[in-house]
């Protein structure tokens, strides 16, 4: 009886999925010039996510026919815009145990897993990739052999390349590279055809990672419209329904200047309402979430419950705001706890009707707001109504954690 050992026997099945997948892939989804290894691709690449950062990433792979599983040894590699070696991201430990038509899988660095709400099947430390160069993933032979014995550093020794960037070096695969970066912060770089030409094959589409095991990740909200249809899509556009190709925002305060008249807001000043948050924080609600001081108004300068710490107090009269709801403020917002409108100072000795600060509003009116009245919305604070009490600081509370000096 003939004992196979397990690397011939992956060699076997791999060979006897290949004549299946020929049968199955259509020709304009073969990778031309291979070495016969899996019929897969990349799939999508995203690396960095505007909330959590730039080492959140991960590569997708799809499979294009059944047997694909078989995914020891090989690489996830990239290369510098003038062509030379970047380096290894990761060489894969193992297989993955589901295979079929466009089952996925993920290689992705160890910070994506609490970022996306799903495992990847294998992980890499993260790794600051160049603007322009080339990502490849794969490995020559039917089944990838043993690292040290073929050259990592060929991208012709790879199953799919997306050259990215405007990548133009003399070894690139699947040319002319796309413009694009590896996403955009808030959109994966996207597979949305397959006809070998990168330039037309990808485009930057809301980010959706899949698992072996079928589970789908996600991060900030995404939109792939472009209501106004001046080539910027929603989510990043600073004026979503006015069209605005140039994105002239003359204040710098993320709400172009074609329409800061339709909100009300002032073109020549960043923070109409004075709350501490830029106008285009407050309304563009796909860019900007609540903890990043967005879906509130412009013109209300109280839905924001940034307040002067330390407590402005007769020995202190140099507290400041800094653009963070934190339980320093609420703290602040304790201290002013019992004082009214026109009332007596308090048993810490503060006064609603002081100016310590010498900013022409009552410092009372600092610490005072009102709970929201937008059901499901309880960091949308209200007007002052005269008097402090325990209900402000649980109106602050509410905010504890909202920021709007975060980079968007």
């Amino acid at each position: 009886m003939l004992l196979l050992n397990t690397n011939r026997l992956q060699f076997l099945v791999a060979v006897a999925a290949i004549v299946v997948g020929a049968a199955l892939v259509a020709g304009e989804r073969a990778r031309p010039a291979e070495a016969a290894f899996h019929f897969a691709e990349i799939d999508e690449v995203m690396f960095g996510v505007t909330s959590e950062g730039a080492n959140v990433q991960y590569v997708e792979i799809d499979m294009l026919a059944t047997g694909q599983n078989i995914t020891t040894n090989t690489h996830l590699s990239a290369w510098n815009a003038n062509g030379t070696f970047f380096g290894i991201l990761l060489i894969v430990p193992g297989n993955v145990p589901n295979q079929g038509t466009n089952v996925r899988w993920i290689m992705a660095s160890t910070q994506f897993a609490a970022a996306a709400g799903i495992t990847p099947d294998f992980t890499y430390p993260a790794a600051t990739l160049p603007s322009t160069g080339m990502i490849c993933w794969g490995a020559p032979g039917a089944v990838a052999p043993d690292p040290s014995t073929w050259d990592e550093t060929n991208p012709l020794n790879y199953t799919d390349c997306v050259p990215y960037g405007g990548y133009a070096a003399a070894n690139i695969r699947f040319g002319p590279a796309t413009a694009l970066g590896l996403g955009d912060g808030f959109r994966s770089l996207t597979r949305i055809s397959h006809t070998n030409n990168t330039s037309a094959d990808f485009a930057l589409r809301c980010p959706t990672p899949q698992n072996n095991a079928g589970a789908i990740g996600s991060f900030d909200p995404c939109s792939d419209s472009d209501t106004d249809s001046d080539g910027i899509n929603d989510i990043n556009d600073n004026c979503p329904a006015v069209a605005n190709p140039g994105q002239e925002d003359g204040d710098a305060d993320f709400l172009g200047d074609a329409c800061e008249a339709s909100f009300g807001t002032n073109v020549a000043d960043p923070d109409t309402d004075d709350d501490s948050c830029e106008d285009g924080r407050e309304v563009r609600v796909l860019k900007f979430t609540p903890g990043m001081g967005g879906d509130r108004d412009p013109l209300s300068g109280f839905d924001f419950f940034d307040v002067p710490v330390p407590a402005l107090t007769p020995s202190n009269s140099g507290g400041t705001r800094n653009e963070i709801v934190s339980l320093s403020d609420v703290l602040a917002v304790l201290i002013y706890v019992g004082t009214t409108n026109n009332g007596a100072a308090n048993s810490a000795g503060v006064d609603y009707d002081s100016d310590l600060n010498g900013n022409a509003i009552e410092d009372g009116v600092e610490y005072d707001r009102t709970p929201s009245t937008t059901v499901g919305k309880p960091w949308r604070s209200g007007p002052p109504n005269n008097s402090v009490s325990l209900g402000d600081a649980l109106v602050a509370l509410a905010q504890v954690g909202h920021n709007c000096s975060v980079a968007p």
